[in-house]
C-alpha cells in the first residue's frame, strides 16, 4: 500500500509475492516462525537487499552475542 492523505493505493507484488514500500524503503513479505509463542506465517520487513529486519529483542540479542 502507498500512503496518501486520505486513502491507500495497492502495491503490486513482485514475482516472489513481496511488496516494496517506497515510503519505508523496505520489503514486506511473509516469514514463518514463532513470535509471542505462536508458530505462524507473519508479515515481516526485509531490507532492500532482502535481509530480515530484526525485531527489537532480536536486535539486542545479536548485539550482545559474546557479551
Amino acid at each position: 500500500m502507498v500512503a496518501h492523505p486520505l486513502r491507500y493505493i495497492p502495491i503490486a507484488a513482485d514475482e516472489r509475492g513481496w511488496l516494496w514500500s517506497e515510503e519505508m524503503q523496505l520489503w514486506i513479505a511473509p516469514w514463518r516462525g514463532t513470535f509471542l509463542d505462536q508458530d505462524h506465517t507473519w508479515p515481516r520487513f526485509y531490507t532492500p537487499a532482502g535481509d530480515l529486519v530484526l525485531l527489537a529483542e532480536g536486535s539486542r540479542a545479536a548485539t550482545c552475542r559474546g557479551c
